[in-house]
């Protein structure tokens, strides 16, 4: 968790702060994620046209959870064989501390990030490089099901028997 406490009252500027938290996010998002490198940070999405939504608990002045979401140019096949061309948006990154899990915190994040994007079904989001706990969260709060391979190491899920959801893997 990245804590607000030690810099809001030493630091001036909000937008260090900001990049504080992001940062420290991303750091501990890839470490979960067991990724070779940090894939959100605040130089990241100051130089793109990402979306960041950040859940903060105000009580403990901390921020225990990120979604970054994007859109991403996409060639899939559908169940026929079909290609398609699509550009979706994607979530790119999606990490809930560790000790703040099988809360309701990482749903609570997710259904706000999709309202927000007016967004009615998370089998209409796109999902880049899913960790198995995703596909798990998905599967359980959302009942998508991936199970359809692509040539280009993406997936398409099935969302209630509706092809919808692009998955990289």
């Amino acid at each position: 968790m990245a804590s607000f406490s030690n810099t809001t009252t030493k630091l001036a500027n909000p937008l260090v702060n900001l990049k504080l938290v992001v940062d420290k996010l991303g750091v501990n998002s890839s470490r979960a994620q067991k990724l070779p490198m940090v894939i959100t940070t605040y130089e990241k999405m100051r130089l793109s046209d990402h979306k960041l939504y950040i859940l903060i608990n105000h009580k403990e002045n901390q921020a225990v959870g990120l979604i970054r979401t994007g859109r991403k140019h996409l060639f899939l096949l559908d169940r026929y064989g079909r290609n398609h061309e699509v550009e979706p948006i994607c979530v790119l990154d999606f990490y809930v501390h560790e000790s703040k899990q099988r809360k309701g915190l990482g749903n609570l994040l997710f259904k706000s990030m999709m309202s927000h994007q007016n967004i009615s079904k998370a089998g209409f989001l796109a999902i880049d490089k899913p960790s198995q706990l995703f596909l798990n969260f998905l599967r359980r709060h959302h009942k998508l099901s991936f199970d359809i391979p692509q040539v280009n190491n993406y997936g398409m899920g099935v969302w209630k028997g509706v092809i919808r959801i692009f998955v990289h893997f």
